[in-house]
Formats: structure tokens, sequence, C-alpha cells
């Protein structure tokens, strides 16, 4: 009974309660932040606006964000080439020191490296207007009414005035339409009558009364219409025809 205390005693007190590393949950090959640049379906490159952006770290701890949608924080679970993550699994198809590709639901992720995340959503494919058949397309996604739903201003005060909504009611001919636009601050709102000149990237608005804006498009996908206003980006959704 004395060799077995004397034996105890001879033991480090840190070994007690010392838990050994799961080296399957070991997430230093794709630790640090990334952000989604190509998403592929049947080795195809797909359309998307939901730029999905992920900070992982070594001790486990994940934050995945949609550019339109939740933010996820927790604890991942590494299990072999699988993580785990709020009741989703992410099969992870290859990693490298710049690139990380993971397939889900949604598809197979192209994940690039970053130091720091990009603002804007990354822009895939901006329609061109250089045929007849991408043209017309164009010209019915124009119409309807286009809400600002975020926007971003690094010299934002609250007396400057901006886009609130939209319509664009009718095309009076090539690249031209009728429509009206609203403006807003913090104190107040109004609407005008206005034209729409879109030649390519470039917009062009009149509002009645004398003013005009240059903005210029920097995604167009679907519902989804980004357009740059000089330091000002608008973020705008198709809502309503």
């Amino acid at each position: 009974m004395k060799k077995v205390l004397l034996l105890l005693m001879l033991v480090p007190a840190s070994v007690w309660g010392q838990v050994e590393p799961n080296p399957e949950n070991i997430l230093t090959d794709v630790a640090g932040k990334w952000e989604e640049a190509e998403r592929l379906k049947k080795k195809k490159s797909i359309e998307f606006t939901d730029t999905l952006r992920m900070e992982i770290r070594e001790d486990s701890y994940m934050m995945m964000r949609y550019h339109l949608g939740p933010t996820l924080l927790g604890n991942a679970l590494r299990k072999k080439d699988e993580i785990v993550f709020k009741n989703r699994t992410i099969e992870i198809e290859s990693v490298s020191n710049n690139e990380f590709r993971f397939s889900d639901d949604a598809g197979i992720h192209v994940m690039k490296k970053v130091t720091e995340f990009s603002e804007a959503p990354i822009s895939k494919k901006i329609p061109e207007l250089e045929n007849e058949k991408k043209s017309g397309i164009y010209q019915q996604e124009m119409l309807g009414k286009w809400t600002c739903y975020k926007k971003t201003d690094p010299e934002y005060t609250p007396a400057k005035f901006y886009v609130k909504n939209l319509q664009v009611k009718q095309k009076i001919e090539n690249n031209l339409y009728t429509g009206t636009i609203t403006m807003h601050n913090a104190d107040s709102v109004y609407t005008n009558d206005c034209t729409i000149e879109i030649e390519k990237k470039q917009v062009k608005i009149r509002i009645s009364g004398g003013a005009m804006m240059m903005l210029e498009t920097e995604m167009l996908l679907d519902n989804e219409w980004v357009l740059l206003d000089n330091k000002t980006r608008y973020y705008l959704k198709m809502l309503t025809k």
C-alpha cells in the first residue's frame, strides 16, 4: 500500500484531469479567413449572390456568414474530411495555402483566403449588352420596382439624400426608360419622375427639376442590383413588378 501511495505522489499534478487532444478535430489546415470566389455545380460555375464568408480558428471556434442571410457562430467538430457545424455537414474537397474547397447542398464552394472580408458581394456575372439575346433578357429584368435594402457610405451624413427605391416603368427607346425615383435622408422623403438611361454598366438618371445622377452597375443578377454612386454603394432588390 505504501508503494502505491509513493507512486501516486511521483506523478505530476498536471497530468490529473488532462485530456489528450483529438487529432481528428484539429482545424489547423483550414484555419483563417475565407471568402467565396466561385460556386460550382456538376463541375460548372454557377451564378450566386449569397456570398459566403467564413472564419475558422485552430481552437475549433468558427464563424459562417452569408451576404444575404444569417451569421452563424459556434464550435465546429472535425471528422476526418468533414466539418460538422450548426447541424450542417461540410465535406472538404481540397485545401491549400490560399484555397479551400468544400461541398454542401448548394454545391461546391471555392473559398479564397483573405486578410479582410470585402464589403460588397462577389460579382460573378454582369450581363453585357453585346448581343440581342442578352440584351432582351436584360431589358425584361429591369422593369419593376427596385428597393434599396442596404447602403454603405464612408462619408455618411444625416442631411445627405440617398436612393430609397427606383421604379423602372416603361422602355421608351433603346436603353432609355421612364420611371420614378424616391430619395430620402434622416428627416424627409420625396418622389420625382425620372428617366433612366442604361448603357452597359453606366446608369444615368435624370430627375425632373434638373438633377442628374451618374451611377455604375457593380452587379446585376436575377432580382439583385448593386449600384455605385461615387463612394456610396446601393444594394437593391426587385420586390414588386
